[in-house]
């Protein structure tokens, strides 16, 4: 069948190592730009209790995995292999469609308070207070410290 082509097999030892190597390297845009900030984009102050709770979803997954994994490989062939790189190909596509059509870096309404355009510096403005009640353009452009290190 075209699909059983399409795999390496143990000949290709280099070429597979290389490739597994940049897809889990693109795997990484997820942290920077994905599911680890999008906690402090929604609420950030609830942000550890949100982060708890999706994080425990995640965890469930990896502990039940390998149960499904061995039960899917019993006979370890290719096809079986296979056929838990297209489950796996298709949990991450769901994933990410739905995250692309549902997703939000946006405060959630239940997570806005009073004071909440208080609780973080406007570096934009040049009003914007910064510790010690001083504003942004009573302080230097470069602390004294950096101007000392050559």
């Amino acid at each position: 069948q075209w699909y059983q082509r399409s795999y390496m097999d143990c000949t290709n030892r280099t070429l597979a190592v290389v490739l597994l190597t940049f897809g889990v390297s693109f795997s990484g845009f997820q942290y920077g730009g994905g599911f680890l900030v999008n906690h402090i984009d929604l609420a950030r102050q609830y942000a550890g209790t949100l982060f708890g709770i999706t994080n425990t979803f995640a965890t469930v997954n990896g502990i039940v995995a390998p149960r499904i994994v061995s039960l899917i490989t019993a006979d370890r062939t290719r096809a079986q292999w296979q056929t838990v790189f297209y489950i796996s190909a298709a949990i991450y596509m769901v994933g990410a469609v739905v995250f692309i059509l549902f997703g939000s870096g946006e405060v959630q309404p239940w997570a806005k308070t009073e004071n909440s355009s208080d609780n973080w510096i406007d570096l934009n403005k040049k009003t914007s207070k910064l510790p010690g009640n001083k504003n942004i353009s009573e302080y230097p452009e470069k602390p004294a410290s950096v101007n000392n290190l050559n």
